[in-house]
């Protein structure tokens, strides 16, 4: 009992091959789509987090959850780089692309998420990297003391992907 194969005319067969094309272009401009929605949702995290108001910033934390989950059905995965990770030129891009990580750096903050679909990376996670530990630096509590963040570092950003929000 052998496999039959059916052989169909080369016609047929550029009009599925365009088909395939065709659905594919659609995959990737909701693929687009998706990841631009949620580059907002995680500006507004972002903002939320930097402001005064816990209970916004809690209700911002589950929003972006749940528009996580949603986007994980569809096989999109976005993911961000823990505080203090060692950088890794697979996962994390630089803000300046032509820009390279001393060896040993590690990540300050993640700048922008990064996306996997279905098992693909299809962009790195935009990261800051922390600056280098000096000795006799002051420390308060065990912990470095850092400067404050000022909301003018994402007007310096060049890329397309970094959206920059303020929650009052």
């Amino acid at each position: 009992t052998g496999v039959q194969t059916c052989a169909l005319p080369i016609s047929e067969k550029n009009h599925l091959r365009l088909e395939v094309e065709k659905l594919r272009r659609t995959e990737g401009d909701w693929l687009q789509a998706l990841v631009r929605i949620m580059d907002h949702v995680f500006a507004l995290h972002q903002a939320a987090q930097r402001s005064s108001q816990r209970q916004v910033a809690d209700q911002l934390s589950r929003f972006q959850q749940a528009c996580r989950e949603s986007i994980r059905r569809l096989g999109l995965l976005a993911f961000e780089a823990g505080a203090d990770e060692p950088y890794d030129a697979a996962k994390h891009q630089l803000v300046d692309p032509n820009a390279t990580a001393p060896a040993g750096s590690s990540v300050a903050e993640t700048l922008a998420c990064g996306f996997t679909y279905q098992g693909q990376l299809l962009r790195r996670a935009l990261v800051r990297l922390a600056e280098p530990r000096r000795a006799g630096r002051r420390r308060l509590n065990g912990r470095r003391l850092r400067r404050a963040r000022s909301e003018e570092h994402t007007s310096e950003l060049q890329s397309p992907y970094v959206i920059s929000y303020a929650v009052f």
